[in-house]
């Protein structure tokens, strides 16, 4: 089985669906375009894209573009109007980037909860504090 490349999935796209080359290749192109915009503006810690799985931020590359950007902001000396746009710009990545490392960090707790096994009941309680105690059998 041959994987199919870009320029001859196109056609057999606008076959398939009944409509112009130019008109299907203009959706494709806007459809990755926004893919990589959500990837790339770290709003989430992960996307889902039907069909070809789940993309997550890789938290060692995230946690060493995070030191990256405090280190440079921290070295931003100076009142400028060039250098104040620049220090809003990396202030308002790190506030992302922070955001996505406590999103992970939740996930990875929900995860941990999830995955431990049932006979520890009071575990569980540890996890999810809302859950009712098991009263003993009479």
């Amino acid at each position: 089985m041959r994987p199919l490349k870009f320029k001859e999935l196109l056609p057999e796209i606008a076959k398939r669906s009944g409509h112009d080359q130019q008109l299907v290749e203009n959706l494709l192109g806007f459809y990755w375009q926004t893919v990589r915009t959500q990837l790339s503006t770290l709003k989430d810690s992960q996307i889902q894209i039907l069909n070809l799985g789940t993309f997550i931020v890789k938290p060692l590359s995230l946690t060493t573009k995070l030191q990256r950007r405090r280190s440079f902001f921290q070295r931003m000396q100076g009142n400028s109007n060039a250098k104040q746009s620049i220090r809003n710009d990396v202030e308002n990545e790190i506030v992302m980037m922070e955001k996505i490392v406590d999103m992970r960090t939740a996930e990875e707790e929900r995860r941990r909860c999830i995955r431990k096994p049932k006979k520890l009941y009071e575990t569980y309680l540890e996890c999810d504090p809302h859950l009712e105690k098991k009263k003993p059998n009479l």
